[in-house]
């Protein structure tokens, strides 16, 4: 089944379970999919980058509120819980280095090339990972 596909299906049990906050995070995601596709077809990989920016703008919100002394908003919090769900889970630090060394790669002194050099690697092995992941992994 594709992404999509389940995005519709959660929305759809969102709406029967009344949860406010489900329909309406799923439905900006399902909008912002449907806005991008237009005239093209779109692959998994950006409907998870449409999911994971939407991840982003609410984590910038947060930080944004916290830093300016309010609370956190609760409902962001949730609507990060419920999008998470759809993403492939990534890789941790621990597991970024063993990748590093069964893959035999060869660090560079420069930290910016090493990251470079890491996450081409990954990529092309088709894995999920958090950038500040592998600087740590690289920093070790």
């Amino acid at each position: 089944m594709t992404l999509l596909k389940i995005l519709k299906e959660e929305l759809e049990k969102a709406r029967k379970d009344r949860n406010k906050i489900a329909v309406n995070i799923l439905g900006v995601v399902l909008g912002e999919i449907q806005n991008i596709s237009v005239g093209k077809e779109l692959t998994e990989d950006d409907e998870l980058n449409i999911i994971k920016k939407t991840i982003k703008s609410n984590n910038i919100t947060i930080k944004a509120a916290l830093e300016e002394g309010r609370t956190a908003d609760e409902v962001l919090d949730q609507e990060n819980s419920i999008l998470g769900k759809f993403l492939p889970q990534e890789m941790t630090v621990e597991q970024i280095k063993q990748f590093m060394v069964e893959e035999n790669i060869e660090l560079d002194a420069n930290t910016g090339k090493s990251m470079g050099i890491v996450i081409k690697a990954l990529k092309k092995a088709g894995h999920s990972f958090n950038s500040n992941n592998v600087k740590e992994a690289i920093a070790k």
